[in-house]
């Protein structure tokens, strides 16, 4: 005990185990935030699948395409994909029409006409997109077998089922 110094000794005679009394401590943390983000991810429910996600169709469910095997998903993803850049300008197209309303509202002296056709064209803009994806849904669907209908159907039910 000669050559540890006198502030490293515990009371009861042991050598003070300080930095690695902090270590372990750390550690002990590390592991219970990774069990609880893993219990987390297990337990929460899906989040609302976003119509601008992967598939820009809701009523296909990203669980059922996650269920195929990878060729059958790359086969039937190309068809969801296809439509990709016509969403994108779309919801550019959106974000115009939105600005376009707000500077109808701060328009001075007000103009309901100008309110009216940013409105309108909105409208326009999401008919068009509820009409692709439509469609979008109508190819997946033509290309799927019987099984995968099955498939298809069981996950739009869970979803459905699912509280918001």
């Amino acid at each position: 005990m000669a050559d540890v110094p006198r502030e490293a000794v515990a009371p009861s005679g042991a050598p003070a185990m300080g930095w690695w009394m902090a270590l372990l401590v750390a550690s002990l943390a590390l592991n219970l935030l990774v069990a609880g983000a893993l219990a987390v991810r297990f337990f929460a429910p899906e989040h609302f699948e976003r119509f601008t996600g992967a598939n820009y169709s809701p009523l296909i469910p990203r669980k059922f395409l996650s269920d195929l095997p990878a060729g059958r998903r790359k086969e039937l993803g190309d068809l969801l994909r296809q439509n990709r850049s016509a969403f994108r300008d779309d919801f550019a197209e959106m974000r115009k029409l939105a600005g376009q309303l707000a500077d109808a509202l701060q328009h001075d002296p007000y103009d309901e006409s100008l309110v009216t056709a940013a409105i309108e064209g909105h409208e326009k803009v999401i008919g068009g997109m509820i009409g692709r994806g439509a469609e979008v849904t109508m190819d997946v669907i033509r290309k799927l077998t019987p099984e995968e209908r099955g498939l298809l159907a069981a996950r739009i039910r869970e979803r459905a089922g699912r509280p918001r």
